[in-house]
Parts: structure tokens; C-alpha cells; sequence
């Protein structure tokens, strides 16, 4: 799967309601994927909590602005540069939509 800019390729496994394994692009490995990463499914109802009906950037995972979703990522102890393949899984299991503008997401609203 590509991560949100299409520049790189993913892999993951799971869902964001049993949580989800993911492995990105490293070519110093044999098989060219990282070690895998997990996400509980608790991290992303948190995410989906805090930014519900919302829009936000993503965020550069070296430095991330202030009010981006990497930047909250960070603040909450999570791996760096996740967003982009967060916000892929995101829109892919409709949760989220990509905004019109470049490089943000448009969290949907939590029904009740």
C-alpha cells in the first residue's frame, strides 16, 4: 500500500479496531520492509476521539508543527512518522477522508 504523499510503500496487518501491525520500506533489510510496528486498537480510538470532525496537517515526522497529527503522535509517546501510514489506514477503513487541501485529513465525526 502506498503512505499518504504515494512516495513509499507499506505494509499492514489488522484493522483499527483489533489494532494493526505495519511495516514500511527499509532497504537496509533483507526482505526491504522495517520490523513490525503495532498500533493498538485503544491508541486509535484515541486518535479518533481527540480529532473527530476535525482537520488537521500530518505533519514532517523530523520536525512536526505544532497542532499536526505527527506532532500529537509524538506528544503521545508513539513511533515516529507514523501519520502517513496512520491516515492511509485511516481513509482506507473510513475513518477519515483526505482533505483538499495537500497533505491533510479530515477526521469524520464520531456518531453516538
Amino acid at each position: 500500500m502506498k503512505t499518504w504523499g504515494g512516495k513509499s510503500e507499506f505494509q499492514f496487518n489488522g484493522s483499527v479496531q483489533e489494532g494493526t501491525w505495519i511495516r514500511w520500506n527499509d532497504n537496509a533489510k533483507p526482505d526491504g520492509f522495517s520490523k513490525e510496528e503495532l498500533v493498538k486498537p485503544e491508541q486509535y480510538q484515541s486518535s479518533l476521539a481527540t480529532f473527530a470532525g476535525q482537520e488537521l496537517a500530518l505533519g514532517n515526522y523530523r520536525n512536526p508543527a505544532p497542532r499536526t497529527l505527527e506532532a500529537w503522535l509524538k506528544e503521545q509517546k508513539w513511533g515516529g512518522g507514523l501519520a502517513r501510514h496512520l491516515g492511509t489506514i485511516l481513509v482506507e477503513e473510513g475513518y477519515a477522508n483526505q482533505a483538499a487541501q495537500r497533505g491533510r485529513i479530515s477526521f469524520k465525526p464520531i456518531n453516538t
